[in-house]
């Protein structure tokens, strides 16, 4: 009766060890620090959805050059898919913000012209599900 005792013992010893360094290391990682178009985001979601959509539009107004955009965007962790997507079609840039609770993320959409400026353009910033 000692071994299977044992056995028990030493695979819930060994189980507790690799979730705990799991959990470790995911705590390690840390929330992403916030950029300039994301700091300050508290308060309930739809609050705060509004309050980047207003910040987006403010920073990248209509007719604004979609470039220099980009540009800023990549400086602030964004990433985009489709970079040469068509003219006049709807693209999306992402910035993860997660943390080991909860995966958030700031996303913008926008449509530009032929001549590479912003015809329309929103934001949006949420919770995409949580433990």
């Amino acid at each position: 009766m000692r071994w299977p005792f044992r056995a028990v013992t030493i695979l819930v010893i060994v189980g507790l060890s690799v979730g705990s360094t799991l959990l470790w290391s995911e705590l390690a990682k840390g929330v992403p620090s916030p950029v300039p178009l994301t700091s300050g985001m508290t308060g309930d979601w739809t609050t705060i959805t509004k309050r980047f959509d207003t910040r987006v539009q403010h920073r990248f107004p209509i007719g604004s050059s979609e470039f220099d955009m980009g540009r800023v965007l990549s400086e602030q962790g964004f990433s985009q898919a489709d970079w040469g997507g068509a003219t006049g079609t709807e693209h999306e840039a992402v910035r993860r913000e997660d943390s080991f609770v909860c995966k958030v993320a700031a996303r913008i959409r926008w449509r530009a012209s032929a001549d590479g400026r912003l015809t329309s353009i929103r934001g949006s910033y949420g919770e995409e599900g949580c433990l």
